[in-house]
């Protein structure tokens, strides 16, 4: 299986997005245990209720959540 990325925008401009990701990409190299701590939920796209439910309302301490797709 290979990866699949989607990279979306909501409210910034392109600069500012391209230059998280270099702040990012820099991050990881100099803390690489730390990114991990972004993502506080993986679910499955498969998982319609849940995905449903995620998108719907945010829970307490949620950052990032990772969407696999299966």
């Amino acid at each position: 299986h290979a990866n699949k990325v989607i990279i979306g925008l909501v409210n910034g401009q392109k600069p500012h997005f391209e230059q998280a990701l270099v702040h990012l990409a820099s991050w990881k190299t100099l803390y690489p245990k730390s990114s991990k701590l972004l993502i506080t939920k993986t679910i499955s796209i498969n998982d319609e209720k849940e995905v449903l439910k995620t998108l719907k309302e945010k829970e307490h301490g949620e950052i990032k959540i990772r969407i696999l797709w299966e």
